[in-house]
């Protein structure tokens, strides 16, 4: 698989990245299977792989340490997440005090079994948080050397700005799909600064499917539950381009994918799977070219 630099990073990664979240995290997708998959991303050639220390209760960092505990680690490279604190009954809270982010670190960095994290994004921080005081806490986290380099996970336009003037961080993660082709040109902006983009849900969490209505497994229907509890209106918006799935050439999954990878100026495109087939399909995707007449009805839709 074709690796990429990320900005002005030493980090040279996958254009595919795997993320470790979502149900893939869950106590109901048994841990052999989540760790299955890990291995066979790798052996298809993933060496990037996004998680968040919030998720599933730290479970997500917890699994993919222990998944990759006995690979050669040297070209695999690890993202995950601050900011976002568990509390009890599923809760969470934002902590963007540089003692919290210390705190997060640490945990990370035992949940993951490194010994220096080589990407951390805050995670949806607002841009008043983005504080002097909390810059010198990320600051002293690279000093020590458990943490490598920084971005921001957020959309924001304020918080684009925050990563495109402040050098500690070098890369941005968004939402970026045929649901929300708008921000091209936040991410241009991104990669003319010398940061690297990394898009997320490049398939728009298949919610232009009509399959999405019809959950025939338990993954399908929480992927259908959350659509439907915190996506409203990106699910009320996808219903025009259901002419994904009416192509010949193409599944609705591969034209999703591909159109986000078409963007040169996207670094590295991160999917989620909890099923071997679709990761094969979507690694697959790598090499293909979207009609420009295809292109033009996603930009115009």
């Amino acid at each position: 698989m074709d690796q990429i630099r990320l900005g002005q990073t030493e980090l040279v990664v996958s254009r595919l990245g795997f993320g470790c979240s979502s149900f893939w995290a869950k106590s109901a997708f048994p841990e052999a299977d989540a760790s299955r998959l890990i291995h066979r991303a790798l052996d298809l050639g993933v060496s990037f792989f996004d998680t968040g220390s919030s998720y599933a209760s730290g479970q997500a960092e917890q699994r993919l340490g222990r998944a990759l505990q006995d690979r050669e680690r040297s070209d695999i490279v690890v993202a995950t997440k601050a900011g976002t604190r568990n509390a009890s009954f599923g809760r969470t809270y934002k902590d963007f005090t540089p003692s919290g982010i210390r705190t997060s670190v640490e945990q990370s960095l035992r949940n993951l079994q490194l010994d220096a994290i080589p990407l951390l994004h805050l995670h949806v921080p607002r841009p008043e948080d983005i504080t002097d005081e909390l810059v010198d806490g990320l600051e002293r986290l690279r000093d020590r050397g458990l943490v490598r380099y920084f971005g921001i996970h957020g959309g924001a336009p304020g918080l684009r700005d925050i990563v495109l003037n402040n050098p500690i961080f070098d890369t941005a993660m968004f939402d970026y799909n045929v649901l929300h082709v708008g921000r091209k040109p936040r991410i241009a902006e991104l990669k003319a600064a010398g940061k690297a983009f990394l898009g997320a849900t490049p398939l728009a969490q298949m919610l232009f499917s009509r399959r999405m209505l019809r959950p025939t497994r338990l993954a399908d229907l929480w992927y259908l539950t959350r659509a439907m509890v915190g996506h409203r209106a990106d699910l009320q918006r996808a219903q025009a381009f259901r002419f994904l799935e009416e192509q010949t050439d193409w599944t609705g999954a591969e034209l999703a994918l591909a159109y986000a990878l078409s963007n040169a100026d996207v670094s590295v495109c991160i999917f989620g799977t909890t099923s071997e087939a679709r990761l094969r399909e979507n690694i697959e995707v790598l090499g293909r070219s979207v009609p420009a007449e295809l292109i033009q009805r996603i930009e115009a839709s």
